[in-house]
């Protein structure tokens, strides 16, 4: 069976402000390609997206599933450090390794974007 490809998730971070001002925005592009370098049709090929997250960087307690059609999702009411990590599913019930971590820290009154987005690994 072919692996999806492994993905490097990028933070952008800016101060633009959403209905919680503690928000994290995790945003991607599908995967195009399977490890082997082979194509993938996202439209066809991958069943959804799992965002992990908690506040121990590589103990992820929180998990997000997202649709195949979707391609962000967002996460309210964070107060702390947190580290996020995305995985895509294929329709072969087949989950990719985690993207790479990203940290962000949410405090109080200060309002964050966080943007995690997908691109192939060197």
């Amino acid at each position: 069976m072919k692996k999806l490809l492994l993905f490097t998730a990028l933070m952008l971070a800016g101060g633009t402000s959403y209905a919680s001002n503690r928000t994290a925005i995790i945003q991607w592009v599908p995967p195009t390609a399977y490890d082997d370098e082979s194509a993938l049709d996202p439209a066809t090929e991958i069943l959804g997206y799992k965002v992990y997250y908690g506040t121990e960087s590589g103990t992820y307690t929180n998990t997000l599933d997202v649709g195949a059609n979707e391609t962000e999702t967002s996460i309210a009411g964070l107060s702390g450090t947190y580290y996020f990590v995305v995985t895509s599913i294929s329709t072969e019930l087949e989950e990719s390794e985690y993207s790479n971590e990203i940290t962000a820290r949410f405090s109080k009154g200060k309002p964050k974007r966080l943007v995690i987005r997908f691109r192939p690994r060197d």
